[in-house]
């Protein structure tokens, strides 16, 4: 009797070891009971509806649709106000020229917009140049004043103002007043040249980003002020100084765009929603991959019902999205009908970018339903056998005895 007392006692340590490989198993990756739906929108099968939002062929992702209002076009400078002392500016439709314009000039060209009108955020472009090579020679180029007059006259009131400034090492200056007091941001002088500027607020922020090329995409400097988002009555194409002695500057200013101001043009906040995904299977996890640029945003909620909706742990509120490759937990929400409404929000030049969505989920059967998975003993088969010949082995080898 000890032959079969050996065998069995052999084959309770077989299933001793393969337990726990056992219960390895249970959560590979690749088993046949996990299931993964994708959609990484290459078309629209998986958009229930959506608002605002639009799907970007040609980067293949979801996004917020971009609003061009049609004449939204570069500002007509002949429709502008033009104050000129000394007899140093011309202007056309699309451009102010300054000829020696000193720094104790008196000129400016703006326009009057109505009271509170630059309120909110922006985003504006323009283009300067400065082709004299002076060291202390001062023009601005783009201002929002609720004062008329050249630069000195207006520092007692309250605007933001991008000038050329050739001081020392200094070569473009972006300035906030309020009730006369300044804040500033400088660039660094990097020769006398034609630059491309966007201007944009966000909140209480100015941004002027500088480029060497039109299509804004060298980019050359940035200047940042913190400012108090108050709202302004006039615009300008160009202020003199007008003060102190000095040396004189000749350039440009043209294709002056206000581009996204307030609601005109520019990007809104949106959200759409999927269709039901799991299609009787059982939700595990959402991976995700999602570009959020600078004070934009973008959240996700889920719903069995596409009525009630719910963050990954299934309570009211929804998840905040993260830059890059992330997942979601979402056993808390047990269920194997499910819709994903995902929010947008804007900085109204920019968008978040939603490039994929993955579900992992439970195909073959229910968590928690006491079933198990079938097993796929695959390379723990050569175990199996090696320990039952063991067990033979030394079954026969206590016979002998």
């Amino acid at each position: 009797m000890r032959a079969p007392k050996a065998l069995f006692l052999c084959l309770i340590l077989l299933v001793t070891v393969l337990q726990p490989v056992l219960a390895i198993n249970d959560y590979g990756e690749d088993e046949d009971y996990l299931g993964q739906v994708v959609d990484d929108y290459l078309n629209e099968d998986y958009v229930q509806t959506k608002n605002n939002v639009i799907r970007n062929d040609t980067l293949g992702c979801m996004e917020l649709n971009y609003t061009d209002i049609p004449g939204i076009t570069d500002e007509d400078f002949t429709t502008y106000t033009e104050v000129d002392v000394e007899g140093t500016v011309s202007k056309t439709a699309s451009r102010i020229t300054f000829t020696s314009l000193d720094r104790d000039d008196t000129a400016y060209v703006y326009k009057d917009f109505g009271e509170n009108y630059f309120s909110g955020d922006f985003s504006m472009n323009v283009t300067m140049r400065d082709s004299s090579a002076y060291v202390t020679a001062w023009v601005g180029g783009w201002a929002l004043w609720n004062e008329v007059d050249d630069t000195a006259g207006c520092w007692g009131g309250t605007g933001i103002q991008v000038y050329m400034y050739r001081a020392a090492d200094v070569g473009w200056r972006l300035t906030q007043w309020t009730d006369g007091g300044a804040t500033s941001d400088i660039s660094l002088q990097g020769g006398y040249s034609t630059k491309y500027l966007t201007i944009e607020r966000h909140g209480n922020r100015i941004n002027c980003e500088i480029y060497n090329d039109e299509a804004r995409t060298i980019l050359y400097d940035n200047l940042t002020v913190t400012q108090n988002a108050l709202a302004y009555r006039y615009i300008y194409g160009l202020q003199s100084l007008d003060s102190g002695d000095g040396d004189y500057m000749t350039g440009y200013i043209e294709k002056l765009n206000l581009g996204a101001h307030g609601s005109q043009s520019g990007y809104e906040d949106g959200e759409y929603y999927t269709t039901e995904m799991l299609d009787g299977d059982r939700a595990l996890t959402l991976m995700y991959n999602v570009s959020i640029p600078e004070y934009c945003g973008a959240t996700i909620e889920f719903s069995s019902d596409n009525s009630t909706w719910v963050d990954h742990n299934n309570n009211a509120g929804s998840d905040t999205l993260t830059v890059g490759f992330e997942s979601l937990d979402l056993r808390d929400l047990n269920t194997a009908s499910l819709y994903m409404r995902v929010n947008m929000t804007t900085n109204n030049w920019d968008t978040p970018r939603i490039y994929q969505l993955r579900l992992v989920t439970i195909t073959d059967v229910v968590l928690g339903d006491g079933e198990a998975p079938a097993l796929s003993m695959g390379k723990y088969y050569a175990l199996a056998i090696i320990l039952l010949i063991l067990g033979i082995l030394l079954g026969l080898g206590m016979r002998k005895r």
